[in-house]
């Protein structure tokens, strides 16, 4: 049974409507969320407070969050403004459904990507499916923090570079340039992106690809990298307090096997938290707490954070408004995450034919292998993530530095690279009937948990909310 082929009509036809039913509860999870939801992972409200009073230069002496690029808060300061929203309820609720829209925007650039790539319409299907339902992803759309900005114009940038390399003109130049720099308006986190494409036009330049030779091209190259600069200086950036913020950590002795405790412990040791993936202790307790003293083996675990909080809303137990003990809650994240290794799986398979592939064209090319940014940039992003993952982790070793939507501006490149796997993986089972429904089916039973995680969020906080009436 081949995989499922892009020339029938059927298959057009059923891939469409998949899509559609996507989309539509991916859409539907996000507003419900935003609507009853009050709380968020951080107070980024008071910003735009401190904004709509009339403060200018905020650091993190005015408010924890104050030292975050402004773009987000101001959108919001705007929209508050013009609608003389009166009630801190509805400023979190407006603010929230914002942030909903913003994600539905990304899934469209998203969709977008992968209907414009050369892949079957199956894994189409399924890499969407495993992005637009990702809990993760729909927790933090639902909230009102900056991230999903950062998200939405970081997506956007990697869109707009995707199409350029494909067929190079001003246009999508021009859209991946402005998206990198409403990216770093958003989010510090974003930054990964503007040195990633930063780093990528540089080679193509040397290599006289992008803008050619000569001065013309050194001035065309310095405006790209100007114009990224210039967004950092307008974005209010405090890097003294990121240096604070992310350096917690920094004094106290680190070793590679005997552990030291900092703050709430995290990062313990180079081998207890860098060298282990603690999966059992993941099935044995499917989430995390807050305390300093008391928490799971796996909390000090970089990738095991990572793993949780990607494929289980919940997980996190927090913000308090989400605080639960429902143990069918925790059966549901212990389920997601046996089936969450079939996308991971097909994630590190893309990865290694990505490497292989970049590798053989390295001991054919040479140094022409480094400008091949069609094959590359997956690459370069996601290795700038991990980087960056492991240096603020190294710094700010309180467990809160091991977050999965730290990745997520970047998440075109982990996207790319899963449609790959994905891809390879189906085509190799295809010719088994068997295999290829128990592919599918894995694939289907995780979409579905996915959802259930997030209606049982969503039915907490509609009892949450009738408490905190009564």
């Amino acid at each position: 049974m081949a995989w499922w082929s892009r020339k029938t009509a059927g298959a057009r036809s059923g891939q469409t409507l998949l899509l559609i039913a996507i989309f539509t509860v991916a859409i539907f999870l996000r507003l419900a969320l935003a609507l009853l939801n009050r709380q968020a992972n951080d107070d980024h409200l008071r910003v735009v407070e401190l904004l709509l009073q009339k403060f200018r230069h905020l650091s993190r002496a005015d408010c924890p969050e104050c030292f975050h690029p402004k773009l987000f808060y101001v959108v919001c300061v705007a929209i508050l403004k013009i609608m003389g929203v009166p009630g801190q309820t509805l400023r979190v609720q407006i603010a929230q459904f914002l942030n909903a829209l913003a994600g539905t925007a990304t899934l469209t650039l998203i969709l977008a990507f992968l209907q414009a790539s050369v892949l079957s319409a199956r894994t189409r299907v399924i890499v969407f499916a495993m992005v637009a339902l990702n809990p993760s992803f729909i927790g933090i759309n639902g909230q009102a923090t900056n991230d999903t900005f950062g998200i939405l114009f970081g997506t956007a940038a990697l869109y707009g570079f995707w199409r350029f390399l494909r067929r190079p003109s001003l246009r999508p130049f021009l859209k991946t340039i402005a998206a990198v720099a409403l990216a770093i308006a958003s989010k510090g986190t974003a930054l990964v992106i503007g040195i990633a494409l930063g780093l990528a036009f540089i080679a193509q330049t040397i290599a006289g690809i992008v803008f050619g030779r000569g001065c013309c091209a050194g001035l065309r190259l310095a405006i790209v990298l100007g114009i990224i600069a210039l967004s950092i200086a307008v974005s209010d950036y405090d890097f003294s307090s990121y240096r604070d913020y992310g350096g917690l950590g920094r004094d106290a002795p680190l070793h590679l096997r005997e552990p030291t405790l900092v703050l709430r412990p995290g990062v313990v040791s180079i081998a207890d938290s860098y060298l282990t993936f603690r999966f059992v202790g993941l099935l044995k307790e499917p989430m995390i707490t807050n305390d300093i003293g008391n928490f799971p083996w796996h909390r000090t675990s970089v990738w095991t954070q990572l793993y949780a909080r990607l494929h289980f809303v919940q997980f996190d137990n927090y913000p308090p408004m989400w605080l639960t003990r429902d143990p069918h809650v925790r059966n549901v994240g212990r389920v997601i995450f046996v089936f969450a290794l079939l996308p991971t799986f097909c994630f590190f398979w893309g990865l290694a034919r990505r490497v292989r592939g970049t590798w053989r064209d390295w001991r054919r090319k040479g140094w022409l292998a480094l400008v091949d940014m069609e094959s590359l940039w997956p690459l370069i992003v996601v290795v700038g993530y991990v980087l960056f993952i492991v240096k603020f982790t190294l710094d700010y070793r309180d467990f809160a530095a091991m977050k999965a939507l730290y990745l997520f501006p970047g998440m075109l490149a982990f996207v790319a690279l899963l449609a790959e796997g994905v891809e390879v993986l189906g085509s190799s089972v295809g010719r088994s009937k068997l295999w290829s429904r128990l592919l599918q089916g894995g694939f289907a039973a995780l979409a579905l948990l996915y959802v259930w995680d997030l209606v049982l969020l969503l039915i907490h906080l509609v009892g949450f909310g009738r408490i905190g009436k009564t």
